[in-house]
């Protein structure tokens, strides 16, 4: 006795939290999609360097000049002897330009040139360089100018110089394939291989298969080696984007009080699991696909905003509600599943049930309400009762008896409060709970037996019914 009591009160106190009303960061119901763009796919069409001559994710109209690809290996000799020219031609101006005839003309366009420079210099000051290709083209205009004046000369020395320019670069552009884009739109560097696959033209035909597709990768060829057929950009026409998922027909409720069935035309709210905060305003463009996966509906939804943030991304999670949830808040080592047994509730008394044997047992257990009328739910340790057993109502004659079948038993999920230091199992409504992070939040609607400050255990696993807390 003095051994049991000694190891009693010098083994370590079982872990109980008090019940609050809280919130998490839920992850249910979070959806895997698609995203489809208004996307032009460039190829190449000769091998070479590839060279960007925009910025990326800078609006170009079509025909616009993209990129180069230039055949470095052959043009390297003539951009060598082209800068020797250049700066042969700049000596020899700089040498002889007070005795032209056309200095005056010469220095007016020296100053226009300096003033397109400073007088848009705060526009260079920052990371948007996008103006910087009008400025290279205002400057090559007024540089043309110059050389063409000056090239008018009677000069055989300076006429000889320019004659060799024009033909270097003229010899140059030969290496040099400008790439021109097919549309107006964003240019973006990166392409993921799925551009063909994902078509608008096509989204109400997609399968779940595609649906999950992933790009093997995201390729962005700026500065690289390339080969005819190896893709280059894209240009994405619209700012109009969709996302296309298989969802759960119960989940498709619409953003409405009280609520109904989602439908073609309606506004709807998603949130992206990447960042709690973010979410769009979306119209729902197409609700399909009912032979194609059972219970489930092909879903694409229409957006108009933030192109820019989803231009390379392909696959995508979000949800079709908020994922802040509120209610009872527990750990999930507090919630643990028993079994109990449908008794009469003639044959409860005061917390415990006699089971009939040679000598009468006296079990204690803790009971719930069963849907049947007439009939109660006991919770007891699984040693205490089994199927065949009988149990009797006390100070009656024995043969009114109630044999446990093994139909009668049943799996309960619960906690274990502890309110007065014994801990008593609860059942818990697991409907419309949500798990993130360890924890799991219980609806306050759908379970009513619990109530804020009730002392719960927090790991249930080894807990026994009517075991003493200390």
């Amino acid at each position: 006795m003095i051994r049991a009591l000694y190891f009693y009160f010098n083994k370590d106190p079982i872990a109980t939290m008090e019940l609050k009303v809280d919130s998490i960061d839920a992850q249910k119901g979070v959806q895997e999609g698609v995203i489809i763009r208004d996307e032009a796919l460039q190829s190449a069409e000769s091998a070479g360097n590839l060279t960007f001559v925009i910025n990326n994710r800078e609006r170009v109209m079509r025909g616009s000049a993209v990129a180069q690809i230039i055949d470095s290996a052959a043009a390297a000799q003539v951009q060598k002897e082209l800068e020797k020219t250049n700066e042969n031609l700049s000596d020899t101006q700089a040498k002889r330009s007070e005795f032209s005839p056309f200095y005056a003309d010469s220095q007016n366009l020296n100053n226009e040139i300096k003033a397109l420079i400073e007088n848009d210099m705060y526009k260079y000051m920052g990371a948007d360089v996008s103006s910087l290709s009008d400025l290279r083209s205002a400057v090559g205009n007024k540089l043309a100018q110059k050389n063409e004046m000056l090239s008018r000369e009677n000069s055989e020395s300076l006429k000889d110089i320019i004659e060799s320019k024009f033909r270097y670069e003229s010899e140059l552009g030969k290496y040099i394939k400008n790439i021109y884009a097919g549309s107006s739109g964003l240019i973006s560097y990166n392409t993921d291989g799925l551009e063909n696959v994902f078509k608008i033209a096509g989204m109400t035909a997609l399968t779940p298969q595609q649906i999950l597709m992933k790009p093997d990768k995201i390729i962005n060829r700026a500065g690289a080696a390339v080969s005819p057929g190896d893709p280059l950009f894209k240009v994405v026409a619209s700012n109009r984007w969709y996302i296309a998922a298989y969802i759960d027909e119960t989940l498709l409720i619409a953003d409405e009080t009280p609520p109904r069935q989602l439908e073609q035309g309606d506004v709807k709210k998603i949130y992206f699991t990447d960042d709690a905060s973010a979410s769009e305003e979306s119209v729902v463009y197409y609700i399909g696909g009912d032979n194609l996966k059972p219970k489930s509906r092909l879903v694409i939804f229409e957006l108009t905003r933030d192109i820019l943030d989803y231009i390379d991304a392909r696959n995508i999670k979000f949800r079709l509600n908020s994922a802040v949830r509120k209610g009872f808040k527990l750990p999930n080592t507090a919630i643990v599943a028993r079994v109990a047994v449908k008794v009469p509730s003639d044959f409860v008394e005061d917390g415990f049930v006699y089971k009939a044997g040679q000598k009468t047992e006296k079990i204690s257990l803790s009971t719930l309400p069963a849907p049947e009328a007439g009939y109660t739910y006991a919770i007891f340790d699984l040693s205490s009762l089994r199927a065949g057993d009988k149990i009797i109502i006390p100070e009656s004659d024995k043969t009114d008896a109630f044999e446990i079948n093994e139909r009668d038993f049943i799996q309960l999920n619960g906690v274990y409060r502890a309110n007065s230091g014994i801990a008593r199992f609860c059942s818990v409504n697991m409907e419309d709970a949500v798990s993130s992070g360890g924890y799991t939040i219980l609806s306050e609607e759908l379970n009513p037996r619990l109530a804020p400050h009730d002392i719960i255990v927090v790991d249930s696993v080894n807990i026994s019914e009517n075991q003493i807390l200390r």
